[in-house]
Order: C-alpha cells, then structure tokens, then sequence
C-alpha cells in the first residue's frame, strides 16, 4: 500500500502536491483547535492521564476531519471530545483497532469508519 502510494505521488505534479500540504496543515490546525494537547491520543476524559501519540489515530483524524470547516469544528469540540472519549471508554473494537495490528484491514476499516461517524454525528 505504501509502495504504491509513494509511487503515485512521484507522479503527481508540484500543484497537486502543494494542495496536498496545505491540507495536511489545516487538519493539523483543526484537530490541535479541538483537542490540543491531547490531539491525536486516547483519553477517557481531558485532564485525565495523556497516552503516548498514537500514530493509528494520527492517520485516521488527518483524513477524517479534512471535508470539515475549522470554525465549525471549534465550535463543536467540546462533543468532539465527549464523544472520542466515550468511544475509548465504551467500544474496544475500535481501542483495538489504534492499539494492536493496527496494520490490518479490519484495524484500518475499523478505525477509519469510527472516526468518520464520529465527526459526521457531531458536525453533519
């Protein structure tokens, strides 16, 4: 999977790459808005314990949050936490899936779908 991307994006021209980075950067500043310090960690609760980075949902949120306007996600972070929280606490299928084998299609799919429903339900 990684082969092929990389091999796509040497093909990609510079103007698609820039559009590339600069949408990386805003979903970086949408999740930092939401989460700050404990963007791209599981918690159970903010002020609670912060767990290392983790790169599972590092990928999933980069993806996931990028559709979405910053205005709108500041003003919704507050259910953006409540409710990544609660699915740490609440759903081990998707803990598995940013904790072990990450790499597995099941791990991926799983995430991903998570991550995706979660922001829709709170910002759609």
């Amino acid at each position: 999977f990684l082969l092929a991307a990389m091999s796509s994006l040497n093909q990609t021209p510079k103007k698609d790459i820039e559009k590339l980075r600069v949408d990386f950067i805003r979903s970086l500043e949408k999740i930092h808005a939401a989460f700050g310090k404990y963007a791209f960690r599981k918690f159970s609760r903010l002020g609670g314990r912060r767990s290392p980075f983790n790169k599972a949902l590092f990928e999933a949120w980069i993806v996931s949050i990028r559709p979405y306007d910053k205005a709108l996600v500041l003003k919704n972070k507050e259910a953006l936490q409540r409710r990544f929280a609660n699915m740490v606490d609440r759903n081990p299928a998707f803990v598995r899936s940013i904790s072990s084998s990450t790499s597995s299609y099941s791990a991926v799919n799983t995430r991903f779908t998570s991550i995706e429903a979660l922001i829709a339900g709170v910002l759609s």
